[in-house]
């Protein structure tokens, strides 16, 4: 297999799992799947239906990042200080509505921002992810149409997100159709190359929301902390780590079993 795929991607350890390239394959030569050994997303790819396009390595963030090309195309400037990044201000906020605020992991922000473009017309809908309604303990990328939908996607995932695969569905979606996407930079980074590339997903992605990303715990890390709590995974459980602004930064741990 050529050097060009996202196979080379693979074999040099530097996928991030971000679904990018499952989304974008024009073969649908790429399938996204755990490494249960690893603990992570990996993409498989289907020498038989892949055809050298190079389409998936062109969009992966993986195995580069131009920061001047993205910032003159996206911004039209080169930033002052590289560390900061281009910006107009910086500003702390939160959510006025106070179940919101309170039930999400930092203020609720981007979840009131979304409901905003939501309720306004600026969207008809985002990429967002939740936990999966049959496997709680996996995430599932889906587009929010509604203001129940993006509450319901609200929270940090602590594990991994193929977040990308869902840019599949932008594709596919209604001429005239505008979308936001919600991501950590490697998925932001994977949206801005496909946009370079793909003039449709271009112009229906008119917001782009990116989150702060310090590390992402594996799935081996989710069964090492049902382990430590001394309780078994089941179908039907559900952890959730908020951190809330309150008087000094404290965890708060929710853990509902039923």
């Amino acid at each position: 297999m050529a050097n060009n795929t996202i196979a080379s991607v693979v074999k040099d350890g530097l996928c991030t799992g971000c679904g990018t390239c499952t989304a974008l394959c024009p073969n649908r030569a790429i399938e996204l799947t755990i490494n249960e050994k690893k603990g992570i997303y990996v993409p498989e790819l289907d020498e038989e239906k892949c055809n050298n396009c190079g389409v998936c390595y062109k969009v992966c963030p993986g195995h580069e990042v131009d920061f001047k090309g993205l910032n003159l195309e996206v911004f039209g400037k080169e930033p002052e200080d590289i560390l900061i990044g281009n910006y107009l201000n910086c500003y702390v906020g939160h959510s006025t509505d106070y179940d919101i605020r309170y039930n999400s992991s930092s203020g609720g922000l981007i979840t009131q921002v979304l409901i905003f473009a939501l309720e306004e017309g600026i969207i008809d809908g985002a990429l967002v992810t939740r936990m999966g309604k049959d496997s709680p303990l996996e995430p599932e990328p889906f587009i929010a149409r509604t203001k129940e939908e993006v509450i319901e996607a609200s929270k940090s995932k602590y594990c991994p997100v193929p977040a990308n695969v869902a840019l599949k569905e932008i594709l596919n979606s209604k001429e005239g159709e505008k979308f936001a996407v919600i991501g950590l930079p490697c998925h932001i980074h994977g949206v801005r190359k496909s946009e370079q590339i793909n003039k449709k997903l271009k112009e229906k992605i008119v917001l782009h929301i990116g989150i702060v990303c310090d590390h992402t715990p594996t799935f081996s890390a989710t069964e090492f902390l049902l382990k430590k709590i001394e309780n078994k995974k089941r179908r039907n459980c559900k952890v959730g780590l908020s951190w809330r602004r309150m008087a000094r930064w404290n965890e708060d741990y929710n853990k509902r079993w039923k």
